[in-house]
């Protein structure tokens, strides 16, 4: 799962970033969403350089990988149901989710980092 997620990650990523955009649009886009992004970006950043290059020194762990996939997942649900509910908060976690699993499989794959 590992290598085909960091294999395909920008196709996955553009996937994403379609599916939220679109769920923006539907129920209204604002300027919170904006800061969502922005803040979430940071936070993935930050995450991943302590994580994966001064805790585990370049590697990263199958737990990791799992809460990356989960976060993948999650952003998928919370996006369908932003959709169907019509609801902001939906879309909110849905870029959450959807922002920190691109991030940080995009950082892994441009520093090449392994896994365990």
């Amino acid at each position: 799962m590992f290598d085909f997620l960091k294999k395909n990650i920008i196709y996955i990523a553009v996937s994403l970033a379609v599916l939220d955009f679109t769920s923006c649009l539907f129920t209204g886009m604002r300027i919170d969403h904006l800061f969502v992004f922005l803040i979430v970006l940071a936070f993935s950043i930050i995450v991943f350089f302590m994580n994966c290059m001064l805790i585990h020194k370049g590697y990263v762990s199958d737990k990791g990988v799992f809460v990356l996939f989960c976060h993948f997942l999650l952003s998928i649900i919370f996006c369908m149901a932003s959709f169907i509910k019509k609801d902001g908060g939906f879309t909110f976690m849905s870029i959450a989710a959807g922002v920190h699993f691109s991030t940080e499989f995009i950082l892994i794959k441009i520093f090449d980092i392994k896994e365990y």
